[in-house]
Parts: C-alpha cells; structure tokens; sequence
C-alpha cells in the first residue's frame, strides 16, 4: 500500500501517528507473501460438509472400512456431509492421526470430489502452527478421495465459550480466550496473506488441545 493511502488511512480514523510506520512494514511484508495455487474448481457447489465433530469422540466406533495399505483402523471419529474421519495408525512413521475419506455416493458428482480435494490442498499448502496440517492424500481402489492429517484431542472453542459463560468470568479464564483468540487471528491471517479465506470460521472449527495448541480445521468451504 502506497505512504499515502496509510497516511489517510490513520487520519481517516483518527488513529496515532506513529502507527503509520509499522503499517507500512506490515503491507511491505504482505506484498511480499506468495501463494501459488493448485488448486481450482471455481464452479464448485459450495455445500457445509456436515461438521463431522473432529476431536469430539475419544471412544470410536470399532466398525471397518477399507483403507491405504500402510493404514490400521482404530475406529470412526465422525461423520459429515462429505465424508467420515476416522482414527488411524500410520505404521510406516508410527503415528496415529485423522484420516478423511468421501462417501461413495458422492463420485459420481465431479463438483463435490474437486472440493473435497481442494479442502486437502489448501491445508497442506497453509504451513502454520495454528492451522491444521495434511500429511497424506490419495485415491481408494474405488476412486474415492482421501487425505490424513493432524488428529486434535480437545475441546473446541465452542465449548470453552460455553464454560466460561456458565461460571464465573475470572481474569484468567476470559485471559484464556484472548490467547485462544490471538491464535485463531495468527493463523487466519497467515491464510489471508497467502489469498486464501477461510468462509466457515466460527467456534465449532477451532480446537484446542491439552496443551494449549489451538487449530483452525475445516477448510471445505476456503476460496483462493
């Protein structure tokens, strides 16, 4: 952004002068951000995927499903619209995490299978500590698409909101949200400077583990 466009920017709205240097560094540095996309489906029918409560379920259900061969199923942690995430157990690296695959019906509408797989690649190009990272994807034997990523243990911000509200509000509980809060704002706007938005960001889509990690999920609905 032009000196001048800050310059009337911070006059405009009264703010202190001494805002405008750090503003100019701050569109200096988002000038700078480069986002490659590859990824499309511009004609995409934009449809919620349901919420499939990531992270709700810690017993899942112990029903089977076909999997990549280097994939143990340990069970179902949710459903939605697009598809169904369940808990598996990578052998190769020994590690368990989410995995995300969609629904069968869904292969013979090409609009849907691009945004499922769009969801996946705009994860995996968004490397930021408070988004949720992809670390596989693939096609089944079927043709179904699929992709693994970080399992979060948690609760989500909605239900800390909920807490918080039923109790009192002490210093170091609403201290709590701000930092829950300043973490949502530092991933989307990591997002937003690489051209993605996010266009489902509410409560239900933040989780936050035991040890303070706060994740953005659910990027079904992102537009590059």
């Amino acid at each position: 952004m032009p000196h001048a466009e800050i310059l009337a920017f911070v006059r405009d709205r009264n703010l202190p002068g001494d805002l405008v240097e750090p503003l100019q560094t701050l569109f200096a540095r988002l000038a700078l951000a480069s986002f490659a996309p590859t990824f499309g489906a511009e004609g995409s029918v934009e449809l919620p995927d349901g919420r499939d409560e990531q992270g709700a379920a810690d017993e899942p259900t112990p029903d089977s499903v076909t999997l990549p061969a280097r994939y143990d199923d340990l069970g179902r942690i949710g459903v939605g619209g697009m598809g169904e995430v369940r808990r598996v157990r990578d052998r190769e690296l020994g590690r368990t995490c989410a995995y995300k695959v969609i629904k069968a019906e869904l292969l013979g509408k090409p609009n849907l299978v691009a945004r499922f797989v769009e969801e996946a690649q705009v994860a995996a190009q968004l490397q930021h500590p408070n988004i949720a990272p992809v670390y596989d994807a693939g096609r089944l034997g079927d043709g179904r698409a699929w992709f693994t990523m970080k399992e979060v243990r948690g609760r989500t911000l909605t239900d800390l909101i909920r807490e918080v509200h039923g109790g009192e509000l002490t210093d170091a509980a609403f201290k709590r949200l701000g930092d829950v809060f300043a973490k949502v704002c530092d991933g989307v706007g990591y997002a937003h400077a690489r051209g993605v938005v996010h266009r489902d960001l509410k409560p239900e889509n933040v989780m936050v583990g035991a040890h303070g990690e706060v994740l953005v999920l659910d990027w079904g609905l992102a537009k590059v």
